[in-house]
């Protein structure tokens, strides 16, 4: 096996917007019980959800006092993009007014959500957290805080409060058997003697996975023979080539950015891509070449690749037929 660290597919690759990513399954539920509670002195409303509620069909917990005077609202949003992404959104809502010098109080939490992502093999990923702060009115709300474990280690790896507006990206690595990002919120909106205060957080938590790659095989039967696949290691897509050929026989790797159809005068071959950079190999004493190269894990590119030898024996030219290669 020969393994390179493929520079070529930075001057070969047309680094296009992803439109294709690594499949996941997701589910996103919430880790604790939520509640909402809206009060006026000591007269207090809460509403609650259980432990397990699914987050994913667009959830709203409301509680009110007074109607429009005092109220607190959690509501999820969940979307699954066309390029294959995650967005989990937590809006919380809260607002108080004093009624004759009594305190209003609209609180939310302190709760948790938990994302669930399983992919359909180990791969790293992007995990994008994102706070805003919506609405900020008065100055008797007391703090909101917001943390998010995003690899599920138990650690806090992003933290903001009411006021800030940010966003934070992380580099996960996600096992086969799935990734936990745990997020955890609390709001609470608080009068203090006398007029009103209201408080709007919003908190975006985006998983977005490695574009995927395809291996397409066109062209006539050659003699070689010419496969492809990809597998993660770490930060790095390993992008695999196995062709059977003689016996220590030197080749080889010919790439291009286009397709073409080009007999070579003398041989049984067409030339079929554009042929911008050639790469030697040797088949082994098995007759196998295996053929890897290692490119940043969220790379994309677009390739034709088709091999060439010589017989050993008769100094023929021998080829294999094309391979087109997505990654986006």
């Amino acid at each position: 096996m020969r393994s390179v660290t493929f520079v070529t597919m930075f001057a070969l690759g047309c680094l296009t917007p992803l439109v294709s990513q690594e499949p996941v399954v997701a589910t996103w539920q919430a880790r604790t019980q939520l509640l909402a509670r809206a009060a006026l002195g000591s007269n207090s409303l809460t509403s609650t959800l259980p432990i397990g509620t699914d987050l994913m069909p667009g959830v709203t917990l409301f509680r009110d006092a007074l109607s429009n005077e005092i109220w607190a609202e959690f509501r999820s949003t969940f979307m699954r993009p066309a390029d294959g992404s995650v967005v989990a959104t937590i809006d919380e809502h809260a607002r108080a007014t004093s009624v004759l010098f009594v305190d209003g109080v609209g609180r939310l939490g302190t709760h948790s959500t938990e994302l669930r992502i399983v992919p359909t093999r180990a791969l790293p990923a992007t995990v994008r957290v994102t706070y805003a702060t919506i609405v900020r009115r008065g100055t008797g709300s007391r703090p909101a805080t917001i943390e998010v474990d995003v690899d599920g280690d138990g650690t806090v790896d992003f933290a903001a409060q009411q006021g800030e507006t940010r966003t934070e990206s992380f580099q996960v690595s996600v096992p086969a058997s799935g990734l936990t990002i745990v997020t955890t919120t609390y709001l609470r909106a608080e009068s203090a003697g006398a007029g009103s205060v209201e408080h709007h957080g919003r908190t975006t938590v985006e998983f977005i996975p490695p574009p995927a790659t395809t291996f397409s095989a066109y062209g006539p039967a050659a003699v070689l023979s010419l496969r492809g696949d990809d597998a993660f290691r770490g930060p790095v897509r390993d992008v695999r080539f196995q062709s059977d050929g003689p016996i220590n026989a030197i080749g080889a790797e010919l790439f291009g950015s286009r397709r073409a159809a080009v007999p070579i005068p003398g041989t049984a071959c067409m030339l079929l891509n554009d042929g911008l950079i050639a790469l030697p190999f040797r088949y082994g004493a098995g007759g196998l070449a295996d053929l890897v190269h290692s490119v940043p894990w969220d790379m994309t590119f677009f390739l034709e690749v088709q091999l060439f030898a010589i017989d050993p024996g008769s100094t023929a030219l021998l080829c294999s037929g094309g391979l087109e290669v997505v990654t986006r």
